[in-house]
């Protein structure tokens, strides 16, 4: 019988998490779709770098509109993709995250975004 222990003193230490292991856990989340709208849209160029072949599912989550209205996006966070985007994503991609950013934001009722 153990005595005097918490269950806190059986744990295992957990490993530091390094930006491979955070960029690792946002691709897991797309692959299961169960990242949100906004986290999606502010690590966009990063999740693709790592795995382009992830377009499709990028962009079904970001401009399904059940996703986007339950989301707590504003129309900075779709700006401030579009910007990134159109500044560092690679020319495979650009072109269709533009156009579902773009059209996501329409959607969310962001008629004029500012980029």
């Amino acid at each position: 019988m153990i005595t005097n222990r918490t269950i806190e003193s059986f744990r295992l230490p957990l490993p530091r998490a390094s930006a491979g292991d955070e960029l690792g856990l946002l691709v897991n989340l797309v692959r299961n779709e169960q990242i949100g709208v906004k986290m999606l849209l502010q690590n966009v160029n990063e999740i693709l770098a790592d795995d382009e072949s992830l377009l499709v599912d990028v962009v079904l989550l970001i401009t399904d509109p059940q996703r986007v209205a339950e989301s707590n996006v504003a129309a900075e966070d779709f700006s401030a993709a579009l910007t990134a985007v159109e500044r560092d994503a690679s020319p495979r991609t650009k072109s269709v995250l533009e156009e579902a950013i773009s059209h996501a934001a329409k959607k969310a009722g962001f008629l004029a975004l500012a980029s």
